[in-house]
């Protein structure tokens, strides 16, 4: 017993040192704490009946309470893919004695997309650790089989911030009639290369990774993304290395789904008659899309990526994006006007797809509609008007489909403040104690109009107005008495509001002057999706005389990233504050630069106004 009391009293003398050393560990000038240490072995292994046997070995050491979510345990699973093993066991390190171990049936099971999806079989086998003494060590294997190799998984080998990664190998096998590709990024290693049994090995190395903090960008982490020059998914088969065969692919799942019932070729016919422009069929048909269809997201194995039939959809009522967009498409060629299937990847804070390697990069469909000004037309919208995709899909590469496979394109970017605009006209009038009335029209032209159509078309009155109270400024204690909301869904969305409410702070006075800091709008980022934005606003404030105006003086600048003009005049107990503000930011600028222009124009807009007493 005293000889182990030496060997634990030895192994702590040796190694909480270096556990305590790493705490204190520097990365990029900075001190960032270790949470935890980790030594990782991956395998991806594909066969040549186009399955993956993929396989994780990880042990972490949990040294603070912060690291105990880089120990948690997540599986993916689905109806392609099944877990042929797992294990774990927790132990502590110092000790060595067996906190718990764990089996398949130990795991916790939700679905991965959980609320999102009506009809999806994604789901997780997952543990979450919990423990109050550090450290703690957590190592666990398991593997996988998925029939299949159209998704190979990408490998990361620095998952978390503020993890210490002693080893983490990748292992890459595969035949040589199937093949492999791989786009490094942020990676210290190059591949090592060996043949085995009619088998090429690729082997990934890195040691040593030091910690990152949380705020390092995506693009900043290593990642080595991986995808098949052959691939298949329960029958149907193509190539990867360029795009048009991935295109080759979708045509093969979207074979013969256009084909409409005779009751859905009556309704094109009856509600394209006496149309003749095909703009107009596009907007009627795209309407009748939008008011009878809901979306709703499907996620079954190869439906993932198979759309539903046309005519099933059209007696169904529903659909994803795939299905949506193939009965509008459906709907289009029976009009007469040919469009086009497309891939795309969406997400108003999803980075774009890297177009020099082919791979399956996307999570949307959206239909494409060739004229002399391209159409696109977002099938999952109940309220977009057609031609107008929104942040979701906006600038970004789409894989459009066609019969030779399929080419890269680019969707609108909307780099001009035609399609974002702000006008408003403001009529207050002073009241006692600071109170005011105030009367206001609003215009939003563009992305600004967006939410309000939603509302328009989706809410109850009381919800409605709760909508209305959070778009509004409510800095002086603003109650709305009545409103009218009035929107537009043309080619660029327009939303006009009108309502009158009482404001209970809206200034202070004293025994020789009032102060009054504007009601002017204040501008957020969710303001400037496109980087771009004119506003135009106007307010009129009746005193209630025996006032002079004090040091009204106007504001006029001109700056890389935004124009300030603001104008004010008192006359006739009037106040008078025009201003305009047109924001144009370089497609690279960053979230910092975007945050402190807006927080300077907040400064500029609040500079209080004083008014002083003659009476």
């Amino acid at each position: 017993m005293k000889r182990l009391f030496s060997i634990v009293w030895l192994w702590l003398g040796i190694f909480l040192p270096l556990f305590a050393g790493e705490m204190e560990c520097k990365t990029d000038f900075r001190d960032i704490p270790i949470y935890s240490l980790a030594k990782t072995n991956h395998t991806v292994e594909l066969t040549e009946n186009y399955e993956i046997i993929y396989s994780e070995e990880v042990t972490v050491t949990v040294l603070h309470a912060e690291g105990l979510a880089h120990a948690h345990i997540v599986i993916p699973y689905d109806d392609l893919t099944t877990i042929t093993h797992f294990s774990a066991t927790i132990r502590n390190p110092v000790t060595g004695k067996v906190v718990q171990k764990l089996k398949l049936k130990d795991l916790h099971d939700r679905s991965w997309i959980a609320n999102f999806s009506i009809f999806e079989d994604n789901r997780l086998k997952y543990f979450t650790v919990h423990s109050g003494a550090f450290p703690l060590e957590v190592s666990y294997q398991f593997s996988t089989k998925t029939h299949g190799n159209f998704n190979i998984p990408s490998w990361r080998p620095a998952p978390h911030a503020h993890q210490k990664v002693m080893e983490a190998k990748l292992t890459v096998s595969y035949p040589e009639a199937i093949g492999i590709r791989y786009l490094p990024i942020n990676l210290l290693s190059t591949p090592a290369q060996r043949d085995s049994l009619a088998k090429t090995l690729l082997i990934w190395q890195e040691n040593s990774m030091q910690p990152y903090a949380p705020d390092l960008g995506e693009e900043q982490k290593p990642i080595l993304r991986l995808a098949p020059l052959k691939f298949s998914m329960e029958g149907f088969a193509s190539t990867m290395e360029d795009w048009q065969g991935l295109g080759k692919w979708i045509n093969l799942l979207n074979r013969d789904k256009e084909e409409l019932p005779q009751e859905a070729k009556l309704v094109v016919a009856n509600l394209s008659s006496g149309l003749e422009r095909d703009e107009e069929k596009i907007k009627v048909l795209y309407r009748y899309l939008q008011d009878n269809y809901r979306y709703v997201s499907i996620q079954l194995g190869i439906g993932g990526w198979m759309p539903m039939a046309a005519r099933d959809v059209y007696r169904l009522k529903y659909g994803d994006c795939k299905a949506l967009t193939m009965l509008m498409k459906a709907l289009l060629q029976e009009a007469g006007i040919a469009s086009h299937y497309s891939l795309i990847k969406a997400g108003q804070n999803e980075k774009d797809i890297n177009t020099d390697f082919p791979s399956n990069q996307f999570n949307h469909v959206i239909l494409q509609v060739p004229m002399a000004d391209t159409l696109w037309l977002e099938c999952t919208s109940r309220t977009l008007p057609a031609g107008f995709l929104g942040q979701f899909t906006m600038d970004r590469t789409a894989l459009v489909i066609n019969e030779q496979g399929g080419y890269l394109t680019p969707t609108p970017d909307y780099k001009s403040s035609k399609f974002n605009q702000i006008q408003s006209k403001s009529a207050i009038r002073l009241l006692e104690y600071g109170a005011a009335e105030l009367t206001q029209k609003i215009e939003w032209k563009g992305f600004g109009a967006v939410p309000f159509i939603q509302i328009k078309t989706q809410k109850d009155q009381a919800e409605t107005q709760k909508a209305l109270y959070n778009h509004l400024a409510t800095r002086g204690g603003l109650y709305m008495d009545s409103y009218e909301l009035e929107v537009s869904a043309t080619e660029i969305p327009t939303a006009h509001l009108s309502h009158q409410s009482h404001l209970e702070r809206f200034y202070q006075s004293t025994a020789k002057r009032i102060m009054i800091t504007p009601y002017l709008r204040r501008l957020t980022q969710s303001d400037i999706p496109n980087g771009h934005l004119w506003l135009e606003e106007t307010l009129e404030i009746k005193t209630t005389g025996g006032l002079e105006a004090e040091a009204l003086n106007p504001i006029n600048l001109q700056e890389d990233h935004f124009d300030y003009n603001k104008q004010i005049h008192f006359e006739n107990d009037t106040l008078t504050i025009y201003r305009t503000i047109k924001l144009h930011f370089v497609e690279d600028a960053s979230e910092s630069a975007i945050s402190q222009t807006l927080e300077r124009l907040h400064k500029l807009d609040q500079q209080p106004l004083l008014l002083k007493k003659i009476n």
